[in-house]
């Protein structure tokens, strides 16, 4: 999947929560996603809004 794709699914995901900019890092070598990212966000409340509902997302997949 290319790089663009990636990171206009991730800001996707996190545009309800005010977030300006999101970012997939990639392998320089290998032109493969590295497995993660990073979000920016307009303010402090989006941020904390983010953490709790995707921690919640995250803990319902694994069942923890």
């Amino acid at each position: 999947m290319q790089t663009s794709a990636l990171t206009n699914n991730m800001r996707a995901d996190f545009e309800r929560y005010d977030a300006t900019r999101a970012e997939v890092m990639m392998d320089k070598h290998t032109n493969r996603p590295r497995g993660f990212g990073f979000v920016f966000f307009k303010d402090e409340g989006g941020l904390k809004d983010a953490i709790r509902d995707m921690h919640e997302k995250v803990s319902n997949k694994t069942g923890t």
